[in-house]
């Protein structure tokens, strides 16, 4: 209850102000629930192009619907949470705002499926920035990656084990503008 109270002194605040947010990054659940509804309601979803929700501590299943009624998202940053899962990212697959996203980090999904990895190549092809880690990240994701987002400039997939480095050259050979890799600790 408390929560819930706090949340929409805190919406209302910023409505009254005329304060508009861009970034939206929440470390755990904490009020994010209560948030999410107080803020879908404002007008001020307009222009959040960033939303952040790291650690999450209990099922974030509605969380398509969110983003989906931020119209000039343009980045989600999921990660390290064990409810990033499957049906998460496939609910996130078909927001009607997706072409829009160019960012997306799920890095220490782990409960990720590779298939569903892959998807997010074939349903996203105007992504430019990806973060992939996680235990189903594996040459069949970044053969993907290679295949269907033409325009990657930045690719994450630290920690990722097991690497094929003759899939790491095809992914460069065939993105002449990559600007930023990152293979930190992965085993290749």
């Amino acid at each position: 209850k408390g929560e819930t109270d706090f949340t929409k002194s805190f919406v209302s605040w910023i409505m009254s102000r005329k304060i508009y947010v861009s970034r939206l990054t929440f470390e755990g659940n904490n009020f994010f629930e209560s948030f999410m509804k107080s803020y879908l309601k404002s007008n001020l979803v307009d222009k959040v192009t960033s939303f952040s929700l790291c650690n999450s501590t209990k099922s974030i299943d509605s969380i398509a619907s969110f983003l989906d009624g931020l119209p000039a998202l343009e980045e989600i940053h999921l990660t390290s949470s064990e409810y990033v899962t499957n049906k998460v990212i496939t609910n996130i697959l078909k927001m009607n705002n997706l072409s829009s996203i160019s960012v997306m980090n799920l890095s220490g999904a782990n409960t990720i499926s590779t298939d569903t990895f892959k998807k997010i190549a074939k349903e996203c092809p105007q992504l430019h920035d990806v973060t992939f880690s996680g235990k189903n990240v594996n040459d069949s994701v970044i053969k993907a990656l290679t295949k269907d987002v033409p325009n990657l400039k930045r690719i994450n997939v630290s920690g990722v084990e097991n690497l094929d480095s003759n899939c790491l050259i095809e992914l460069f050979k065939s993105h002449p503008h990559m600007e930023a890799v990152d293979i930190s600790f992965c085993s290749l």
